[in-house]
């Protein structure tokens, strides 16, 4: 994870000097590792945290069984968020963008929120379900905690991915290896992940009215859903995948 402290004090100094060689998960954290830490540059490496796609495998899941389990209607495309209901999530993002897309699309469109707050978050979680109702959005559905978010991932047709600050990602590459297309909040980690146009769209953090703009395109343009898909699925699979990043690790060590 990213800090903004500077570990210089004469303790960590020393701790440093007996690290061989730290791994990075992504060119964020790897910046902020050398901006932080008392270690030369050449002791960081980069290595991304890698995706298991048979776990994450499209085939294995029927979307519409997946979807008629959950109470999500078969004829919308469902829009998810995916992740642990706490601060800096982007949940608030998303409640406000679907109340903007509802203005024109609510005939077409059914938010989910996968997840739930952590111990001692759960104040916030009832803040998130208290602001749909504020905003009146009548077609969401929180599903809660699950132990296998491939599944019910699955079941997404879009995924946006409004945190404000992510160290990388990991929900990004499963709905990747999902053949998910996505809207991402354009920030830190995910910059290593998300191509603009090309594997997903990029939005300014903390921005409803552009995530909602993002995921408007998507509604009205399949082509376009289809193209992120695939592209993501290629690119998770060739340059993120759990074999490629182990290959990584253990080339590290015998070299």
């Amino acid at each position: 994870m990213g800090s903004s402290v500077k570990k210089n004090d004469p303790l960590h100094r020393y701790l440093y000097k007996r690290v061989n060689s730290i791994f990075a998960i992504s060119k964020y954290i790897e910046e902020n590792v050398i901006e932080t830490c008392p270690v030369p540059k050449y002791k960081v490496h980069l290595l991304p945290v890698g995706i298991d796609m048979s776990r994450f495998d499209p085939d294995k899941f029927d979307k519409e069984i997946i979807k008629k389990e959950y109470s999500l209607p078969a004829d919308k495309l469902v829009i998810g968020i995916v992740g642990r209901m706490t601060p800096g999530k982007g949940h608030e993002e998303f409640l406000e963008a679907a109340d903007i897309i509802n203005k024109e699309y609510i005939d077409k469109v059914h938010f989910t929120i996968i997840g739930n707050a952590s111990f001692g978050e759960e104040e916030y979680e009832r803040k998130i379900k208290q602001l749909s109702k504020e905003l009146n959005i009548n077609n969401v559905t929180f599903t809660g905690f699950t132990h296998k978010p491939e599944r019910i991932t699955a079941a997404l047709d879009i995924l946006a991915f409004p945190s404000h600050n992510e160290s990388f990602g990991r929900v990004l590459l499963e709905a990747m290896a999902l053949k998910i297309p996505i809207a991402a909040s354009g920030n830190s980690g995910v910059l290593d992940i998300i191509i603009e146009n090309e594997t997903g769209f990029l939005f300014e953090p903390k921005n409803s009215s552009q995530l909602a703009e993002k995921l408007e395109l998507l509604i009205e343009n399949p082509v376009l859903r289809k193209k992120f898909a695939e592209n993501g699925y290629k690119r998770a699979k060739d340059v993120f995948s759990f074999d490629i990043m182990t290959e990584k690790l253990i080339d590290f060590y015998n070299n």
